[in-house]
């Protein structure tokens, strides 16, 4: 099973990292909606990553059916993305309940808000906006959801940080209690205060 699951880690981490060369190639050629979009997709390269070693480390965890595939993968990352910044607290949250609820202020604010954009939905919007110029109304992006280079850079920036983050054992462990949780939350962004 490990030898499998490591091979297929590495097919995902070479599209992964094939997707974001490319991606980058966009950016520098200020072509930023496309980098973007290819960005995203290879996030969910590293998405899926998590997603089997999720399924590797718990066999009997139940697939979310409510989230299409690019809803599941998008959460999974940005839940691991919020649960880097709990991490330092892993043996406490982990021994009293739902402690985990009282640190969310703490979490880093666009790592959080990047979780409840994926949560809604808002990532994979995104995503088609940057891809489909018809979604576009009277040929101009929607009012804040434009393209620019700090966008762009921001999604690399979160995609080398999953990378490394799929390694920690803590970390992704952490991010499976946060992505179960959220399922059943609104997708206002509010349960912090729940």
């Amino acid at each position: 099973m490990l030898n499998d699951l490591q091979h297929y880690d590495k097919g995902l981490v070479a599209n992964f990292v094939r997707l974001l060369k490319d991606a980058e190639l966009l950016r520098n050629h200020q072509r930023y909606q496309s980098a973007y979009a290819l960005g995203l997709i290879a996030l969910e390269e590293i998405a899926k990553v998590i997603l089997v070693r999720w399924e590797a480390m718990y066999p009997d965890l139940k697939k979310d059916r409510r989230r299409n595939q690019h809803l599941t993968k998008q959460a999974a990352l940005t839940c691991l993305l919020v649960a880097d910044s709990l991490a330092p607290e892993y043996d406490y949250l982990m021994a009293d309940g739902e402690p985990w609820r009282q640190k969310m202020p703490e979490v880093n604010a666009r790592d959080l808000a990047i979780m409840w954009e994926a949560h809604a939905g808002k990532l994979q919007t995104k995503k088609h906006l940057a891809l489909y110029y018809d979604l576009w109304e009277n040929g101009d992006v929607p009012a804040g959801e434009e393209f620019t280079l700090e966008t762009v850079n921001e999604v690399f920036a979160y995609a080398r940080r999953a990378v490394m983050l799929t390694a920690n054992g803590n970390a992704m462990a952490l991010a499976l209690g946060l992505y179960h949780a959220i399922k059943d939350e609104p997708v206002d962004g509010n349960f912090a205060q729940n």
